[in-house]
């Protein structure tokens, strides 16, 4: 499908007023929010670093998984560049590194996830999680994965996840409303075809699907989202 430059422009700032409220309300602390815990699929990934290791988060947020990745490789001089568009997040991932002890082992930078522009060969871990699918289309995820790929050093890792089949419904009456909004809304089975044939010759660690369900306030409304989360970790050769 192509998306006209207003889509976008609506998609990002729809976006960004869902993360900026979100990170006002909760922190990493927050009890039941996705902010709480820093998922275990990533934190395998990251027990795998060595000494040394150079880690890129792309859409960092307020630090959910860089922090305790910088916790991970603090004692073995590993460092975290966090990058987000957020001022918010990247204000709130300081304090989370600040309170953490870990303010040495993390860089931050304000950029685009579209336009991140990552230098190759230089990551023993590129990791996005959930932070395209929102606001870029399907064909230039295939892309940002590809600049992903480069980015990683021999032995690096890509470490990453989506989510797929999104629909959204009113939380109240239960009807289907438009989930068009996601730009890069991929059918579950082609995301899982591109990521085999994009990183074919990579060793492909492990992939796994989860269901999610998420409830997103209105200011008139409470819309309940559902979305199948594609899990995906490969080793560069």
């Amino acid at each position: 499908m192509k998306w006209n430059q207003e889509e976008r422009i609506l998609a990002i700032e729809a976006d960004r007023r869902y993360h900026e409220r979100y990170f006002c309300e909760n922190s990493l602390s927050t009890p039941g929010s996705w902010l709480e815990q820093p998922d275990d699929f990533v934190m395998r990934q990251a027990r795998s670093l060595g000494p040394g290791a150079y880690v890129v988060d792309v859409g960092c947020g307020p630090g959910r998984l860089a922090v305790p990745i910088a916790q991970l490789l603090k004692p073995f001089q590993g460092r975290v560049l966090c990058l987000d568009y957020l001022p918010i997040a990247l204000s709130r991932l300081q304090q989370a590194a600040h309170d953490a002890e870990v303010t040495e082992q993390i860089e931050t930078r304000a950029a685009d996830v579209a336009n991140t522009c990552l230098p190759p060969e230089t990551y023993d871990m590129c990791l996005a999680w959930s932070v395209w699918e929102a606001t870029i289309p399907c064909h230039e995820i295939v892309a940002k994965m590809k600049e992903l790929q480069d980015a990683a050093k021999r032995g690096g890792r890509n470490v990453l996840m989506f989510n797929t089949d999104m629909r959204r419904f009113d939380a109240a009456s239960g009807s289907e409303l438009d989930a068009s909004s996601k730009l890069g809304n991929f059918k579950t089975a082609d995301l899982v075809a591109s990521l085999r044939s994009l990183y074919e010759g990579w060793l492909q660690i492990r992939i796994e699907m989860r269901q999610d369900e998420e409830f997103v306030r209105h200011d008139e409304r409470e819309d309940r989202w559902t979305a199948t989360q594609v899990l995906f970790a490969a080793a560069k050769p």
